[in-house]
């Protein structure tokens, strides 16, 4: 079975998140695990993100297989390449994976549209 990992790179932007996050949580039609790479919030972002999962889980979708967090811990200048490298670096070699920003509202179909056309 394919591993699908959907990446989501943060920075301070915990507005978004909480606009955005129910969009990640129910992508249906293939398995995946969502990926959070937080390139050091000061925002408050690792505590929303508690509450979200805890006040949002019955509403995830039955394809969502876990939720993990990686988080920077230097406070760099921000860096989609490196953030979205950080995420990719946690990912074995077998993984599918799909990037997102947070600011982006996904299609519950998203995933399914997409990894299909991988070829590996």
């Amino acid at each position: 079975m394919q591993s699908v990992k959907l990446i989501t790179i943060i920075k301070n932007r915990l507005n978004h998140f909480l606009k955005t996050f129910p969009f990640m949580v129910s992508q249906y039609g293939l398995e995946y695990e969502l990926l959070i790479v937080d390139f050091y919030s000061t925002d408050g972002f690792q505590d929303s993100l508690l509450k979200e999962v805890k006040f949002r889980k019955d509403s995830f979708s039955p394809y969502l297989k876990k939720i993990t967090c990686v988080r920077d811990t230097t406070d760099e200048k921000f860096s989609t390449k490196k953030a979205k490298n950080l995420g990719a670096i946690y990912c074995s070699k077998k993984d599918t994976l799909a990037f997102s920003d947070v600011d982006v509202f996904l299609g519950m179909d998203y995933l399914h549209h997409w990894i299909p056309k991988v070829k590996k």
